[in-house]
């Protein structure tokens, strides 16, 4: 009996070894797929410029089997970052994976260390993105600069201007622009999904009440700081409530930057903390719900 119950055991721990490396090449494939589209698409951008610009001198080339319309390359264009969003967000989905993997018959300990390493993994995968993202907002910004796009224009939404061929000279920003947002929304998923895992730790009421603290500790620091732009900076109040995205899309309001930048991170972390308070509030009642029911029993 007590060997058979000691080769069950064995076994189970063999499986879930394998399911945690199962799980892990899942991963290192993921970032591979990212790199390989991530250098894809300026492949892909260079190619679509030179259609675009005959397209709108109505000059388009002869289509053949070596050859692709302007929409068929826009189409392929857009599938690829499309494809881009939707492995960063399966890198995500791949953390629920691998701590549902390894805790069903592991210790608390084991199932700790399998969240720790799968926090572990959404962390390189933000750090990657930011880094991209973090180029590719440098490279709009200088190309909004370089270009002199007017404010009224440079708003605009990506998509819609890339439609409009009297715009041609200003595509190269709205490409820029395009793949920034996208990044931009990758980069809040991966914040977001980071923070829910350590919410989801299971810690206690303690721990989400550390997390909220924190929290709002970043929150006033980012709130902080966007005050004292406001006022080092001198920004007109017909100006500081512009909403930040926008403001960070128009060349003229480049001296107030510094600002918006600030304002977009402060109004990340107060939707932040606004989750995490009510994420709180509901623990706390819940507690006291076990409580008064634990007392009455």
């Amino acid at each position: 009996m007590i060997v058979c119950v000691v080769g069950w055991t064995f076994a189970e721990r063999a499986r879930n070894r394998r399911a945690l490396e199962e799980a892990r090449h899942e991963a290192a494939m993921l970032r591979a797929e990212l790199a390989a589209l991530d250098r894809a698409i300026p492949d892909w951008q260079a190619d679509v410029q030179p259609l675009r610009v005959a397209d709108a001198a109505g000059a388009r080339p002869k289509v053949t089997r070596e050859t692709l319309t302007l929409s068929d390359l826009e189409t392929e264009l857009s599938e690829l970052i499309a494809q881009l969003m939707a492995q960063q967000s399966n890198t995500a989905d791949l953390v629920q994976q691998l701590v549902a993997k390894t805790s069903d018959h592991e210790s608390p300990e084991q199932a700790e260390r399998a969240r720790q390493a799968a926090v572990q993994m959404l962390q390189a995968s933000a750090h990657q993105n930011q880094q991209q993202l973090e180029s590719v907002r440098q490279k709009a910004a200088a190309l909004l600069v370089d270009l002199n796009i007017p404010i009224e224009i440079a708003t605009m939404e990506a998509s819609e201007a890339l439609d409009k061929a009297s715009l041609r000279a200003y595509w190269p920003f709205f490409e820029a622009k395009r793949e920034r947002d996208t990044l931009q929304g990758v980069a809040e998923r991966l914040r977001m999904r980071i923070i829910q895992e350590e919410v989801d730790r299971g810690a206690g009421l303690g721990h989400l009440e550390a997390l909220a603290q924190e929290g709002q500790q970043q929150l006033q620091s980012a709130r902080q700081k966007a005050k004292e732009l406001l006022t080092t900076l001198n920004v007109p109040a017909d100006v500081s409530t512009m909403d930040a995205n926008k403001a960070l899309d128009a060349a003229t309001l480049r001296p107030y930057w510094p600002f918006f930048e600030a304002k977009r991170e402060r109004e990340l972390l107060q939707g932040l903390d606004e989750r995490l308070k009510r994420r709180l509030i509901q623990e706390q009642i819940d507690a006291a719900a076990a409580a008064a029911k634990a007392g009455g029993q």
